[in-house]
Parts: C-alpha cells; sequence; structure tokens
C-alpha cells in the first residue's frame, strides 16, 4: 500500500474512531489528546521513490502507543 493511500485511510479511520469514543460517552478516564494518526503524515513526508510503497504483511510495532489508534489501524 502507497503512504498516501494509508493516510487517507487513516482520516476514514479517525472518524470512525471519534465516532465510538462518542458512543462510549463519558469514561473514568481521559483519552489520549493528540493525533496518533497525524504521524503517517509526517512519515510521508520522509519516504521517497519506491520506499512510499510499504509492505504491511509484516508484523509492526506501536512503541509509545498512547490510546493505540496507530496500533489499531495497521
Amino acid at each position: 500500500m502507497n503512504i498516501d493511500e494509508m493516510e487517507r485511510r487513516a482520516g476514514e479511520f479517525r472518524c470512525k474512531l471519534i465516532d465510538l469514543k462518542r458512543t462510549l460517552g463519558s469514561q473514568p478516564f481521559e483519552w489520549y489528546r493528540y493525533d496518533s494518526l497525524a504521524n503517517l503524515a509526517h512519515i510521508g513526508q520522509l519516504l521517497t521513490g519506491a520506499n512510499r510503497d510499504l509492505n504491511l504483511a509484516k508484523p509492526v510495532l506501536d512503541i509509545g502507543c498512547a490510546d493505540g489508534e496507530l496500533a489499531f489501524f495497521l
């Protein structure tokens, strides 16, 4: 999958997560306030040429995953 396509899909996933969190209502904790999925845009700026095509058939490790949004997306 190309990083551009991944960013587009992440935007769709972000909307689903926001809706899901709303349906859960008030929680005894605060959701992570930063947009973890926005990191894909930063990664996209670093990747060039053939490196823009990502092989997601391999395991992915999300370190410092906050609410795990990026891990759930991948």
